[in-house]
């Protein structure tokens, strides 16, 4: 998405509930499909970066094993 593109998805994003159905009103069908064109892109974005940070996180549970263990022995 390019910088012009992010400014309208900004846009769009800031308007309440009924100046988005004013907006979309008032367009015609290829601003609009425009529109949801950007926040299906923006979605993508913000799914990718999730999987992106789930992927970072470490999945070292040999301490917690070892706490469990001396609980479940006591």
């Amino acid at each position: 998405m390019n910088a012009h593109d992010r400014r309208n998805l900004e846009f769009i994003l800031s308007m309440d509930p009924d100046q988005i159905l004013e907006f979309f009103e008032s367009m015609p069908a290829d601003d609009i499909f425009y529109a949801i064109e950007l926040i299906q892109l923006a979605k993508c974005e913000v799914i990718i970066k999730s999987l992106e940070l789930i992927e970072s996180v470490e999945t070292d549970f040999a301490d917690a094993r070892a706490v469990l263990t001396r609980i479940m022995t006591l």
